[in-house]
């Protein structure tokens, strides 16, 4: 999770969640601006590794050029030599053609090897954008809050326009089948109770409903805190705070 304001809860109290779900989704507009510009790039990278990028499209037009010298002083070589042989040109002339089309054939190789180059960079260059898209894909999903676990949302701490920074309790939620209540008994009545004793529960924020529950632990140790002993109730039947 990063830090920023909550821009959106998308459960409330009484929702049922499952493990997973987006709960809640945090404002954070330099990750969704790296996540922006890192597509752009990507795809500027594919542009330019394309055979009609710029760059290969201009190396590509001087290879043809090179390739229609390479054809162009070939023939003349060759007439050159034909000529020689009847001697209406000098030996020079000969050796001049031959060292122009040599030249040429060098100039075409040079050309073919820088395409060669110019595409591996480019297509090195595509993977690496590619990689840095789906990191900030990954870092902008970190946005969203999604639940650890499924069950009831039973408290929302959160609204949208608050602030949250890691660690933030943002709701409760759990299952209505692993809820116990907790109790207090003092030290002259923890004796009456017992473990799979029936019990009956008074919430003060549901005065007119009574739950029903079974003792299913009691702390062996005394709460100086509390001056009693902790009694952990299991519900049995319909919660009165649902």
């Amino acid at each position: 999770m990063v830090e920023g304001y909550l821009q959106e809860v998308r459960f409330r109290e009484g929702d049922e969640v499952q493990r997973g779900d987006v709960f809640a989704v945090v404002d954070n507009q330099v990750n969704e601006v790296a996540n922006q510009n890192a597509q752009r790039q990507w795809e500027l990278a594919q542009q330019n590794a394309a055979i009609s990028g710029p760059t290969l499209r201009q190396i590509a037009a001087n290879l043809s050029s090179a390739e229609q010298k390479v054809a162009f002083d070939s023939l003349q070589a060759i007439r050159f030599r034909r000529l020689a042989q009847t001697e209406a040109v000098a030996k020079i002339e000969v050796e001049k053609a031959d060292l122009a089309y040599q030249a040429s054939r060098k100039a075409k190789e040079s050309i073919v090897e820088q395409y060669k180059a110019a595409k591996l960079i480019a297509d090195q260059q595509v993977i690496t954008q590619r990689n840095q898209a789906q990191i900030n894909r990954v870092i902008q999903q970190y946005n969203q809050i999604k639940a650890p676990t499924g069950g009831r949302d039973w408290q929302v701490l959160k609204e949208p326009g608050d602030y949250v920074r890691r660690g933030d309790l943002i709701a409760r939620i759990g299952k209505s089948e692993q809820l116990y209540a907790r109790l207090a008994v003092d030290e002259g009545s923890i004796a009456k109770v017992k473990v799979g004793q029936q019990v009956w529960i008074r919430l003060n924020t549901h005065p007119d409903s009574v739950a029903e529950g079974v003792v299913s632990e009691i702390a062996p140790l005394f709460d100086p805190a509390k001056q009693a002993y902790t009694v952990k109730v299991t519900w049995k039947g319909k919660i009165p705070i649902s």
